[in-house]
C-alpha cells in the first residue's frame, strides 16, 4: 500500500521579517556596540594626548637642563624684562605659573610663553623647542580685544608650547611655587610682587600683585589659579592641566616631575 505524504505547509508571512522582540534584541545589541565603540575610542584618544603632553613637558625640562648646562646659573631668573618697557626704564615681568592681580577676572601669567621669550637668547634651549611639533608651538596671547590687538594692561603675544588638549602649559618657579594667596584658605587677594622678590629702586614690576590659588571658586564655576605645587629641589617644573582642563585636580595633571603639595 502506497502511502502518500503530504509536505506540511509552511506559513511563509511568520518568516517574511524580523518579529518585533528580534528588532528590539538588534537594535540593543548595536547600540551597546557603539557605546563601547566610543568609549574605546575615547580612552584611546585621551590616553593618546596624555602620551603627547608628557613627551613635550620632558621636552621643555630638557630645554631647562640644557639651559643650566649652558649658562652655569642654578636656575633662571624667576623675572625677565618686560618687552614694552619705555627707553631707559626697566619693567620685569614675572616668569610663572600666577595670576596676576587680586581675583579670577585677571590673566594667568603665560608662564610657558615667558619661558620661552626668557631663553630666546639660549641656543640650546631654542634648538630643543624648535624640535617639537609646529601644532604644538604657536604664538598665544591670554587677552586680546576686539581689533586683534592686546590692551595696555594684558601679555603681548608669546611663542607659547601647548598640551596634547589645545591648553598653554605652565611652568612653574620655586619664586612662586606653592599658594600665594592674602591667607592660606583665601579664594580671593593677591600678594605684593615687591613682599615676593626684590628689584631696583629705579626699577618697576609690570603689574604689582600676584596670586596662585589651588581652591576653585565653585560659585562661578572657575577654576583655581594653580596646582599649588612646591618646586622639588628648588628646580623649576613644566606641567598641563590634563583633560579636564582644572590644575586643581592634580591627578590627572602631567608633569614633568612631580612636585610636592602644602597641606590645606
Amino acid at each position: 500500500m502506497n502511502v502518500t505524504h503530504t509536505p506540511t505547509r509552511v506559513d511563509r508571512s511568520s518568516r517574511s521579517g524580523f518579529t518585533l522582540l528580534e528588532l528590539l534584541i538588534v537594535i540593543a545589541v548595536i547600540s551597546l556596540l557603539i557605546t563601547i565603540s566610543l568609549a574605546v575610542g575615547s580612552k584611546v584618544l585621551s590616553s593618546g594626548r596624555e602620551t603627547l603632553t608628557s613627551n613635550i613637558v620632558r621636552t621643555l625640562d630638557t630645554s631647562l637642563t640644557s639651559y643650566i648646562a649652558d649658562t652655569g646659573d642654578k636656575i633662571p631668573n624667576p623675572l625677565v624684562e618686560h618687552p614694552d618697557a619705555t627707553s631707559g626704564s626697566i619693567r620685569w615681568q614675572p616668569v610663572s605659573d600666577v595670576r596676576r592681580g587680586e581675583s579670577f577676572n585677571d590673566e594667568m601669567v603665560n608662564s610657558v610663553g615667558w619661558y620661552v621669550y626668557q631663553m630666546r637668547d639660549v641656543s640650546s634651549v631654542n634648538a630643543t623647542i624648535s624640535g617639537l611639533a609646529t601644532n604644538v608651538v604657536k604664538q598665544f596671547a591670554p587677552t586680546l580685544d576686539s581689533t586683534g590687538s592686546y590692551p595696555a594692561w594684558g601679555q603681548p603675544p608669546l611663542t607659547t608650547v601647548f598640551d596634547g588638549w589645545g591648553r598653554p602649559l605652565r611652568y612653574v618657579h620655586p619664586t612662586f611655587d606653592g599658594v600665594i594667596t592674602t591667607t592660606s584658605t583665601s579664594t580671593t587677594g593677591g600678594v605684593d610682587l615687591a613682599d615676593l622678590v626684590s628689584i631696583g629702586s629705579s626699577e618697576s614690576f609690570a603689574f604689582n600683585r600676584v596670586r596662585r590659588n589651588r581652591i576653585p571658586e565653585v560659585s562661578t564655576k572657575r577654576p583655581a589659579d594653580g596646582d599649588g605645587g612646591i618646586c622639588p629641589n628648588n628646580r623649576p617644573y613644566f606641567y598641563s592641566a590634563g583633560a579636564d582642563g582644572d590644575p586643581s585636580t592634580i591627578l590627572d595633571n602631567v608633569y614633568s616631575t612631580k612636585p610636592t603639595f602644602q597641606t590645606e
